[in-house]
């Protein structure tokens, strides 16, 4: 398979600038471009459809993910949080084109028949929205643990490890969404 497009947050080596300037403290680089498209989904049709829906759409959540988590990573070693807000704006736009395409499929789908695996598939869309939101809440909280040294607060961790349960539970919830859409394609 194919290296999927990203979202990366850098911290560049000073090398390349001019003498007296400082090195930016992060770069941001964008190459994400979506597996699945409005032109691609036009083409496409039934078990098809969904199959471009999981290998596409899903997929690239996944990737999108791993963006945010190594971005956040990076900015918390920088202690940038500017730093942070625009990779989230960033993958928030990519989610945003993601949730349109994944919302023709559906429609598509369902003006093809196919109402119970395009119910799946909007179902997996909220639960990714939900998953996406607990994310950048567990993201901030551990953020803030990070930047003001809150490791012995008891309500710090305690709301941590609450947001890292529900992003568990949600995931799961997600995945077995996910196995029922499988299941689904060999039905149609």
């Amino acid at each position: 398979a194919a290296a999927r497009a990203s979202v990366t947050l850098s911290v560049p080596s000073g090398r390349g600038t001019e003498a007296g300037q400082k090195p930016p403290a992060w770069a941001l680089e964008d190459d994400f471009v979506p597996s699945v498209d409005s032109a691609s989904i036009s083409t496409r049709a039934g078990p098809d459809l969904v199959q471009a829906f999981l290998s596409g759409v899903c997929a690239d959540r996944v990737g999108l993910h791993s963006s945010l988590e190594s971005g956040f990573e990076i900015a918390v070693t920088i202690a940038d949080p500017e730093a942070f807000k625009v990779l989230v704006t960033k993958i928030r736009s990519h989610f945003d084109e993601l949730a349109d395409a994944s919302k023709l499929m559906v429609e598509k789908l369902k003006a093809q028949g196919h109402a119970e695996p395009a119910s799946l598939m909007a179902r997996i869309d909220l639960q990714e929205a939900a998953r996406f939101a607990a994310v950048l809440n567990l993201l901030g909280v551990r953020h803030r643990i990070a930047m003001a040294q809150f490791e012995d607060d008891f309500h710090m961790k305690d709301e941590r490890a609450k947001l890292e349960s529900e992003v568990q539970e949600i995931t799961q919830e997600l995945n077995e969404t996910i196995s029922e859409l499988r299941a689904e394609i060999a039905d149609m």
